[in-house]
């Protein structure tokens, strides 16, 4: 497909995509970015960012490495396509133990919880990022630098539903890795999504994704591995 046609996607027609997004290759290897996408959670969002009109939002970006898939698609099409990728610059005191885990707290002090990983997770590769110099902003920051990517992204810190709506087309959100987590975020990420748009989520599973439709009208939609990608109808 030539990528002047992308443009044409204004209803998506995501069954037709998805058999093209399958034989887009990317084989860059994002060394040294921090993240937990697998090689072909990477490959899709790649391809979605390259073929997909914007504009592009991705909802939690932690040090880039799905931004940097995003942007690399980008910038393989070819085209201008805006992109926003929004998340927290969280420090070592919006996190506290909880019974299954560790909470994620904004603000600090606040009763809700915004998500849950392990206290081994959060030990071994959350807090030493978290506590470097700049914390998650800069190294998001570094990290799209050192791939030239930087004037592809406009970064937005602190919640996603602060940032402007400007009819999205495809939306990469990171915040839905549980049902709690999803019933939380899809009630403030519904108005972002109009017919047509395309929502990417990682960790999902058969729960998760039963979650999100009782959100979200969703109509043709793929998995691959932990990646949901669903067309809104």
């Amino acid at each position: 497909m030539d990528p002047s046609t992308c443009a044409g996607f204004r209803d998506q027609e995501l069954e037709r995509l998805a058999k093209h997004i399958a034989r887009t290759r990317f084989a860059r290897r994002l060394a040294g970015v921090q993240g937990w996408l697998k090689p072909k959670e990477r490959q899709i969002l790649y391809a979605l960012a390259r073929w997909l009109p914007g504009p592009f939002l991705e909802i939690g970006s932690w040090v880039g490495l799905s931004t940097c898939c995003i942007a690399m698609g980008i910038r393989d099409s070819r085209q201008k396509k805006e992109f926003i990728t929004s998340d927290f610059n969280p420090s070592i005191e919006n996190f506290r133990l909880v019974p299954a885990g560790v909470g994620f707290f904004v603000p600090k002090d606040s009763e809700e919880c915004r998500g849950i990983c392990s206290v081994d997770l959060f030990e071994h590769e959350i807090k030493p990022v978290i506590t470097s110099p700049g914390g998650v902003l800069r190294q998001l920051r570094l990290n799209l630098a050192r791939f030239g990517l930087t004037d592809l992204v406009a970064i937005h810190t602190g919640d996603f539903d602060q940032v402007d709506n400007v009819g999205y087309r495809f939306i990469f959100c990171d915040a839905m890795h549980d049902p709690d987590e999803i019933s939380l975020n899809a009630p403030k990420l519904r108005p972002y999504l109009s017919r047509g748009a395309v929502l990417a989520c990682h960790d999902s599973s058969p729960a998760n994704e039963e979650c999100i439709r009782s959100y979200f009208p969703i109509g043709h939609s793929f998995t691959v591995d932990s990646l949901f990608v669903g067309e809104v109808v």
